[in-house]
């Protein structure tokens, strides 16, 4: 069994298709990011208070500045969660339409009569499925947990580069400025890493489950082929999923209910369904053999 050269093709469009998502999605963040890094820079024009000042008076003008930039993490963080939940109802809508692609070319030969009665049902149903588990799984992943642990870890950095500042003995605006630099999306690591990381890792895993589970549920889908990306430094996981035989059916291929998840963050690695050939399809289509599919997404009475 292996991926013929049209399922291929979808399969690597499709990709190409989820990367404007995920880039779009990289512009977002980055504005986020920017407007977060812009409200801290005003805060620290603001810091002009004397180092001659009280004691007193600059613990005061610490924990007043400190708590505002603590804020605007928080702000920012929440802006973060609400681009990533956009970003992977796009993903996730992208394998329906990929699946869409692929019924298109499926039922492209079958001819006239009962036959494409059944495939324009066929086709419906098929959307219907793939709509069903894409909702259940934007219901079943809890970004409001991950987002709310990136904003708790990022605040804490916050307050700890305050901290250590004290302690050196640095300014205020000096203080606010190493924050600052925390939030900048120029600045390297910080928050811009760690919601980049979040973001492109969740959309890619929408784009991914919602693929997988969704050819399991086709009875016209033999297999499911694991394609490595070429953003693979090193070997990994990812290549031992491309380049072995795992159940008898070829390099990379798996039933389609075995197919595992994104072994690690930001994986671009992508699937390709392997499916019955269009002549199998028909076949399969008049004999009957996807009646059940049809009853099970409601089409059954739509047909026969």
């Amino acid at each position: 069994m292996k991926a013929q050269p049209w399922q291929r093709a979808i399969s690597q469009q499709s990709l190409k298709d989820y990367v404007k998502i995920q880039k779009r999605f990289d512009r977002e963040l980055a504005r986020a990011l920017q407007l977060a890094a812009n409200d801290a820079a005003k805060l620290i024009k603001q810091l002009g208070y004397s180092d001659t000042f009280s004691a007193q008076i600059r613990r005061a003008q610490y924990a007043f500045h400190g708590a505002e930039l603590q804020r605007i993490e928080r702000d920012l963080w929440r802006s973060i969660g609400s681009d990533v939940r956009r970003g992977m109802k796009f993903s996730s809508a992208l394998s329906v339409e990929t699946n869409d692609v692929i019924m298109k070319f499926l039922i492209k030969s079958v001819g006239k009569g009962r036959a494409a009665i059944i495939a324009d049902s066929l086709l419906a149903a098929a959307r219907n499925s793939f709509e069903l588990v894409r909702a259940r799984l934007l219901n079943e992943i809890p970004l409001s947990k991950l987002v709310y642990k990136n904003e708790a870890l990022a605040t804490k950095k916050v307050q700890t580069a305050i901290n250590n500042g004290l302690a050196l003995g640095k300014t205020a605006k000096e203080i606010a400025e190493d924050v600052f630099k925390f939030i900048s999306p120029k600045a390297p690591g910080g928050a811009s890493y760690a919601a980049m990381r979040l973001g492109r890792t969740e959309l890619n895993n929408a784009f991914h489950t919602t693929s997988i589970r969704g050819y399991a549920n086709q009875p016209w889908v033999r297999g499911v082929q694991w394609n490595l990306s070429a953003s693979h430094p090193v070997d990994d996981e990812c290549n031992d999923y491309a380049g072995s035989d795992h159940e008898g059916l070829g390099a990379g291929i798996y039933a389609p209910e075995n197919v595992p998840g994104k072994p690690h963050p930001m994986c671009l690695c992508y699937v390709t369904a392997v499916t019955a050939s269009p002549r199998e399809f028909q076949n399969e289509l008049l004999a009957g053999k996807y009646n059940g599919f049809l009853a099970a997404n409601g089409f059954w009475s739509d047909v026969f």
